[in-house]
């Protein structure tokens, strides 16, 4: 799923029925972000992976709200990640070069 400068998200089917659990692939790694209940429209959208710029647009849920509600949650986790699990996303961190 792409080289080790892009960050994905995708979803897993789990062992409990009618849950599925998102996860950050990002630096070769893979992390757990959270779960939610089953919807067919979030592990459509979701379950082939989704670069972190296109899975953090508003605008690709086409006003589906369990599709905007989980990328709350995932901006959310990957916020958490980053400030106490020291996870750093190259799409998040790029400096600025002034000429």
């Amino acid at each position: 799923m792409g080289n080790s400068k892009t960050s994905w998200i995708r979803c897993k089917n789990t062992s409990n029925k009618g849950t599925i659990a998102f996860y950050l692939l990002t630096g070769g790694k893979e992390y757990f972000l959270c779960d939610q209940k089953f919807r067919q429209s979030s592990w459509n959208f979701f379950k082939n992976g989704v670069i972190y710029k296109k899975a953090m647009d508003y605008s690709r849920a086409h006003n589906d709200s369990s599709i905007i509600n989980i990328m709350k949650r995932i901006r959310l986790c990957i916020d958490y990640l980053e400030k106490y699990e020291r996870v750093s996303l190259p799409e998040r961190n790029k400096t600025v070069c002034e000429i």
